[in-house]
C-alpha cells in the first residue's frame, strides 16, 4: 500500500510519501504509473496531506529570508538567488547598537552606539598633534670652565654670542634665565595602515 511506509518512517519519509501521493492523484503520473489507492482509507489520505502541509511550514521557517547578508567562500562570487552586497566591499560589518568591550584584563568598556547602515572608519589614518601620546623633548645646556672660575655661560647652537653670567661665593645670589626657542619638527606626517589581519570573501544578499 502506498502509505504503509509513512507509519514506519520519519518526517522526511512522510514528506516523500505525501508528495508521491499528490503526484499520483493529481494526474501527473496517472498515465505512466499504476497509482492504485485500493486499501487506503480517507483517514490515511488526510494524515498524509496534513503531514505534507506541516513539513512545508517547517521548511519555510528554515529558509533564509530575503535581505539576509552572508559571506561566501566561492571564487565565482554569489550563488543564484543572491546578489553582491557592494556596500560591504572592503569593509568590516559591525552590529547595530552599543555593546560592551569585554577584555580579559581591565574594566568593561561600553562601545559607541551604531545606527542602522551607519558607515565610518578609515583604511589609513594620519595622527594629529592632539592625538599623539604625551611626551617630552630633551634640551641641552652646556657649561665651560675656560671663562674663569667665576663665569659660566649657556651654550648656543651657532654663533659666538653666548649669554654669560658671573657666579660668586654668596649663596644668596639669585638669577633667572628666560628664553624662547623652537625645537625642530620631526616626522613625516605620513598616514599609517589602520587595519587588522584580514581575509576577503564575498558578502552576498538574498534577493528571493
Amino acid at each position: 500500500m502506498l502509505l504503509d511506509a509513512w507509519y514506519r518512517g520519519g518526517s522526511r519519509l512522510c514528506l516523500i510519501v505525501a508528495a508521491s501521493f499528490w503526484l499520483c492523484t493529481s494526474g501527473a503520473l496517472a498515465e505512466e504509473t499504476d497509482c492504485s489507492l485500493e486499501g487506503t482509507d480517507r483517514a490515511e489520505i488526510t494524515a498524509a496531506l496534513q503531514c505534507l502541509i506541516d513539513e512545508l511550514k517547517i521548511a519555510k521557517r528554515h529558509t533564509i529570508p530575503s535581505g539576509a547578508v552572508l559571506a561566501f567562500d566561492r571564487s565565482s562570487g554569489c550563488p543564484t538567488g543572491w546578489t553582491e552586497f557592494k556596500e560591504a566591499a572592503g569593509k568590516v560589518v559591525i552590529g547595530v547598537g552599543s555593546g560592551i568591550l569585554d577584555i580579559p584584563q581591565g574594566d568593561d568598556q561600553r562601545l559607541t552606539k551604531r545606527i542602522y547602515r551607519e558607515q565610518g572608519g578609515a583604511e589609513q589614518h594620519t595622527l594629529t598633534p592632539d592625538e599623539m601620546p604625551g611626551h617630552t623633548h630633551p634640551a641641552l645646556f652646556g657649561m665651560s670652565d675656560d671663562l674663569g672660575n667665576d663665569e659660566m655661560y649657556i651654550k648656543s647652537n651657532n654663533g659666538t654670542d653666548n649669554p654669560r653670567f658671573r657666579t660668586g661665593s654668596n649663596t644668596n645670589n639669585r638669577f633667572t634665565i628666560k628664553s624662547i626657542t623652537t625645537i625642530k619638527t620631526a616626522g613625516g606626517s605620513l598616514p599609517h595602515n589602520n587595519m587588522p589581519p584580514y581575509i576577503s570573501l564575498y558578502f552576498c544578499k538574498k534577493v528571493n
